[in-house]
């Protein structure tokens, strides 16, 4: 009887073992005979941290590659001496990176002091410039315009410009004018312009002598340019609780970098690397 007992209990354990490992080591998906359990996902992943949503999204495109790898070695691609020399380079680009990752020191977080020191020793980095929000309408010139054009296009300007004293909308008719396909179908909105960040200091300089509410014409190299700047921002400081999270970032990803270049120095020193730079940049003739 006990023996009996015995055999049915090994049975039911021999049973239900696939389903246990199942269970801890479940299937993800397939492509082809291939398939794709969790530990595997593990092991690619590395301790990432990812959504549900996220591991779909990667399992799909591992397998979507696995499938197409199968089709390029039917294609007998794995044997072709010019794709083994370019996964090679491949392979070395993948174990640089995992002997980075073996032999760096875990860096320690910096210390709240270091963040407030850099936050006080870079006050320009925090800096805000003054800046507007503006709408255009662009009347452009052609490439090498000649005076006929010049006048054509200031008389266009210049009717919108009439038109908007009247009370006309300036959504309405920056669509229908405006040569500037980026911006006419939302109301000729450049958004908020900084200093330096345009592509004529022509222009430029026009738009930040606006008033608000006003809409006037600036001439630049491009044409005309029927502008309403809707407010001025003034400079702004962006204060230390705002940025520290940010320089936090920076200076572990400084000291991580830096930890980075020893054993990358290292390496190259022991490689005697050369670079041939004469042999690359051809030599210009005068």
């Amino acid at each position: 009887m006990k023996t009996k007992v015995l055999l049915v209990a090994i049975l039911a354990g021999a049973l239900m073992a696939p389903v246990a490992n199942a269970e801890v080591n479940p299937a993800l998906g397939k492509a082809g005979n291939f398939v794709l359990r969790q530990v595997d996902l593990d092991h690619i992943t590395a301790g990432q941290q990812l959504s549900p949503e996220q591991k779909v999204i990667l399992v799909r495109s591992i397998l979507n590659t696995k499938a197409m790898a199968e089709k390029a070695k039917k294609m007998g691609l794995d044997k072709d001496p010019a794709v083994q020399e370019r996964l090679g380079y491949l392979l070395d680009d993948f174990y640089a990176k995992e002997y980075l990752k073996k032999v760096v020191p875990k860096q320690t977080p910096p210390t709240d002091t270091e963040v407030r020191n850099y936050y006080d020793s870079n006050p320009k980095e925090f800096e805000i410039p003054a800046s507007v929000d503006a709408r255009q309408i662009w009347i452009k010139v052609p490439d090498n315009p000649t005076d006929s054009d010049w006048k054509k296009a200031k008389a266009k300007a210049e009717s919108i410009l009439a038109r908007l004293n009247k009370g006309e909308d300036f959504t309405k008719l920056a669509a229908e004018a405006s040569d500037d396909v980026i911006t006419k179908n939302s109301g000729g909105r450049l958004g908020r312009v900084f200093p330096g960040k345009t592509n004529s200091r022509e222009f430029e300089k026009g738009l930040f002598a606006l008033k608000p509410g006003k809409p006037a014409i600036i001439k630049s190299e491009y044409g005309y340019h029927v502008t309403l700047v809707d407010a001025q921002i003034p400079q702004q400081t962006i204060s230390f609780d705002q940025a520290k999270d940010a320089i936090r970032k920076k200076l572990m990803e400084d000291k991580i970098q830096k930890a980075i270049k020893t054993y990358v120095d290292q390496a190259t020193e022991e490689a005697n690397v050369e670079v041939y730079q004469d042999q690359i940049i051809p030599k210009t003739t005068k």
